[in-house]
């Protein structure tokens, strides 16, 4: 036992359960970094799908997102 306060006593356990919550806030982060990476490659990939003039900044994700819409209803209306 650890005095933590005078109200508070800390166990070996709730300090193990504090570092498994570490941990686990760890691997996490991890999964949110592979998956916003991933999020972020698809949007490229998207990107080189989308007619753009060369000289234009690079699209902002919802920008993207909206020219691939006006884009794919061009395609459809094309197609009728």
């Amino acid at each position: 036992w650890q005095k933590f306060s005078d109200q508070h006593l800390i166990t070996s356990e709730v300090v193990y359960e504090f570092a498994e919550e570490e941990g686990d806030r760890r691997a996490a982060n991890v999964r949110e970094r592979k998956r916003m990476c991933s999020i972020n490659v698809a949007f490229i990939e998207l990107r080189n799908y989308i007619p753009t003039f060369p000289f234009e900044k690079r699209l902002s994700k919802i920008d993207t997102l909206n020219l691939a819409i006006a884009y794919i209803n061009m395609l459809e209306d094309v197609l009728r």
